[in-house]
């Protein structure tokens, strides 16, 4: 079947057919991810704050983290001690700084903007993905599946005169028979 006139055709029909498909849904997913980019804008305001509360303690915790490194750093020298034994005990160390002794961080209000913009994003990315997947199963599919059956048909001429195929030249072009 593969060598014959007719599956020739077809595959090349066919993937005409899904050439512009493909082309479609490259369009609607830039549509979508330029509907994403233009501004913020959710109503899942439950998603966004869950997101916004986990990213800003990832934040904050990062920045603990960081400031307690500095501060076991700063007493080492003002106090002139000698440096750790071993890594285990700079970590349990850094560990041990409590937020009293760090006080207020300096950083605090750029912490919570990041933690907004970060948890927007995510909340974002995670519509965009549904919105794309939605769209390959909701549309491209669907869409292929109800037109794929009369494709071929209406590419071949199956489906006018009287239901044969032309008679075909070795390039491929209808003969003119009289």
């Amino acid at each position: 079947w593969q060598q014959t006139q007719l599956f020739k055709q077809s595959r090349q029909h066919l993937s005409t057919f899904f050439d512009e498909f493909e082309t479609t849904q490259r369009a609607d997913v830039n549509a979508l991810y330029e509907l994403e980019t233009y501004k913020l804008f959710t109503v899942n305001t439950l998603a966004w704050e869950k997101f916004r509360e986990e990213e800003g303690e990832l934040l904050r915790g990062a920045r603990k983290t960081v400031r307690a490194k500095a501060f076991v750093e700063k007493e080492l020298t003002m106090r002139r001690r000698q440096p750790f034994r071993d890594d285990n005990a700079r970590r349990k160390a850094v560990a041990d700084v409590r937020d009293e002794q760090l006080g207020k961080d300096p950083f605090h209000t750029e912490i919570e903007v990041a933690a907004y913009v970060r948890g927007y994003y995510k909340t974002a990315a995670l519509r965009f993905v549904d919105s794309v997947c939605l769209s390959i199963h909701g549309k491209l599919f669907r869409n292929a599946w109800k037109d794929i059956f009369y494709f071929l048909e209406g590419q071949l001429e199956l489906n006018t005169g009287s239901g044969e195929l032309p008679i075909l030249s070795i390039s491929g072009t209808p003969k003119v028979t009289e």
